[in-house]
């Protein structure tokens, strides 16, 4: 049960006050900009109301990350940046998943809470991913891909 939304992202600038890399309505998953601090942030409905939860890292610009946002099957909402939890919030039951489509590089269907950056392997799963699945992503990729030397020569 729950959901996942995963991809890498390279943001290179933050000119709103959500930077949305996706969504559905609700829930949506994006970056904080301004006083929201470059932060992880995803919300959702939940037993009648908004519910969110924040990440505690600021996701540096101009260098490529991999997150994750998860709701599990006992109700609760977490982030994952670069493969580690970096933030929980829960539990809260009663979820209402939008049945809109889902958006990439925005929120919803105009340029509202635009995106600005790069994207890549973007996955939304209607199951919640654990810290092991997303952990093992992460570090695939990396490897794979060499991102360490990537974001070292700031390509």
């Amino acid at each position: 049960n729950g959901f996942t939304f995963s991809a890498w992202i390279k943001p290179t600038a933050y000119n709103q006050p959500y930077n949305m890399f996706m969504g559905k309505s609700l829930p949506y998953f994006n970056v904080g900009g301004g006083s929201n601090n470059q932060k992880l942030h995803m919300s959702m409905s939940a037993a009648g109301s908004q519910r969110s939860v924040y990440g505690s890292t600021v996701v540096t610009l101009s260098k490529w990350h991999h997150v994750a946002a998860t709701y599990d099957s006992l109700g609760y909402m977490k982030v994952y940046l670069d493969g580690k939890l970096d933030g929980t919030a829960g539990p809260f039951l009663v979820p209402s998943i939008s049945a809109n489509n889902l958006y990439i590089g925005k929120w919803v269907n105009n340029a509202t809470y635009q995106y600005t950056g790069y994207i890549d392997d973007v996955q939304y799963l209607n199951h919640a991913l654990g810290y092991t699945e997303i952990n093992k992503i992460y570090a695939d990729s990396v490897a794979l891909y060499h991102l360490a030397d990537l974001n070292s020569s700031n390509k």
